[in-house]
């Protein structure tokens, strides 16, 4: 069950994040940013069969001449957007006027920026990794890396860098301390990352579409088969994993039994799905798309049926009983 949401960006949607981890706001609210300089707050307008359906956009930053490649967000509701260039751009969200002065990162080409749990940002380019106070906007600490790195994650804070040439780097403060102990398949690439918290798995989806599971030791648990282009997103949502590839599909996985094939539910977009964020508590994943659009996909079986149930205005035939329940 999935729906355009209102109010939707120029530019295509890069990346989205939560705002606030809990209390009224959490989970319904969430801030999306754009390739082309914007900047927009989605809240939720009413309520619709237990989902936020509607939602008000709006845009507290705009600039068209910055290509915003990541978000992310703090408890006291300030989002840090960072620009291909290396301009980061602060800005609250219930005064967004209050305006911060930007903050410019050295030369290069920056893609991931990350939020550790003591308020440090971390901003990660194709060459090079600065970790940032995100109160003050100066930066801490700034190293070069070698390798070229594809993609970036946090695993309990300590930073993981997914590096072009296969290795995957662990930096535990500004230094760094070992190579993780993870072999992928000769001529993958990781190009999104997600951690199961709760079974200590590393996620790693690849550019030709196979996602790989490994335990923190380096063992690989097993592979998940179905994506045909690149993984641009990777989130577990309770028990199940979320992930989204330029093959135009987001599917969820169930991951309560790994050792079984695992079929996944496929939800097809006509045009790439390049972010989304999960909201447990209503069952709703918000997906960020090419193009601007931002869609709003309910994955509970149960808020599907009472959502059908109040458009049916006559009873099933055996058939249709037969074929849809």
């Amino acid at each position: 069950n999935s729906m355009k949401l209102t109010g939707t960006l120029v530019g295509s949607v890069r990346s989205m994040a939560k705002i606030g981890d809990d209390g009224e706001r959490g989970g319904d609210t969430f801030v999306a940013v754009s390739d082309y300089g914007e900047i927009a707050v989605l809240v939720p307008q009413r309520e619709d069969g237990g989902q936020a359906a509607r939602y008000n956009t709006t845009t507290i930053f705009s600039d068209c001449k910055c290509v915003f490649r990541d978000v992310c967000t703090d408890p006291s509701g300030a989002c840090y957007a960072l620009d291909i260039t290396g301009k980061l751009v602060r800005r609250h969200v219930t005064t967004p006027q209050m305006a911060t002065p930007p903050l410019q990162l050295p030369q290069g080409r920056w893609e991931h920026l990350l939020r550790r749990s003591d308020g440090k940002l971390v901003a990660v380019a194709h060459d090079k990794v600065a970790w940032v106070d995100g109160k003050t906007m100066t930066v801490a600490a700034a190293v070069e890396v070698e390798d070229g790195i594809a993609e970036a994650g946090l695993l309990d804070d300590e930073l993981l860098l997914f590096c072009n040439s296969g290795r995957m780097i662990d930096f535990k403060g500004y230094e760094r301390q070992a190579s993780l102990p993870v072999t992928m398949p000769k001529g993958e690439v990781v190009t999104a990352f997600g951690y199961m918290a709760d079974k200590g798995w590393l996620v790693l989806g690849t550019g030709t579409g196979p996602i790989y599971i490994y335990d923190r030791s380096g063992k690989l648990l097993s592979s998940l088969h179905g994506h045909t282009g690149r993984i641009t997103h990777l989130e577990p949502a309770s028990w199940m994993l979320v992930s989204s590839s330029y093959d135009h599909t987001v599917r969820l996985w169930d991951m309560r039994d790994i050792t079984s094939l695992v079929t996944p539910v496929n939800i097809t977009y006509d045009r790439w799905p390049l972010c989304f964020v999960t909201d447990e508590r209503r069952h709703t994943i918000r997906v960020g798309m090419e193009g601007g659009d931002i869609r709003s996909v309910n994955v509970s079986a149960e808020g599907n049926a009472l959502s059908t149930q109040k458009n049916i205005t006559r009873d099933f035939s055996s058939d249709e009983w037969e074929y849809y329940i």
